[in-house]
């Protein structure tokens, strides 16, 4: 299953190349959303799973499946909210990858909401 997901970038997934792959994840921003017990369940069954298929099959693209989990299986869905995220977990790591635009459209709504935190003065979480 995890070859699967290691299509070209041409058809929406990975790029080819895990290094350069795991390189394109440092510009997507974080998202800042409390995990109830219910939620981190969903993301330590899927941390679970793919370590397993790690342990399975170590290679690089195993291992890069499960490094990329948070910015290419949680983050995502986080955007979009719980129920989606948690969809995006279960098919993980059967899903797109973020594109460039998306990446860049994260980048500058993560800084529209930084300025929101620090004008209602939340410093702390801004950063």
């Amino acid at each position: 299953m995890a070859s699967e997901s290691h299509a070209t970038s041409a058809s929406g997934s990975q790029p080819d190349h895990s290094l350069h792959s795991f390189e394109s994840l440092c510009n997507l921003p974080p998202v800042y959303k409390h995990l109830g017990p219910h939620f981190a369940q969903i993301l330590t069954d899927c941390a679970e799973h793919i370590a397993q298929s790690f342990l399975a099959n170590p290679c690089e693209s195993t291992l890069l499946d499960f490094l990329a989990l948070p910015k290419v299986g949680l983050v995502p869905g986080l955007r979009k909210g719980y129920k989606a995220a948690a969809k995006r977990l279960k098919r993980y790591p059967a899903v797109a990858w973020p594109q460039p635009d998306e990446i860049e459209r994260a980048r500058r709504d993560g800084t529209a909401e930084a300025t929101r935190m620090i004008e209602s003065g939340r410093l702390s979480t801004a950063v």
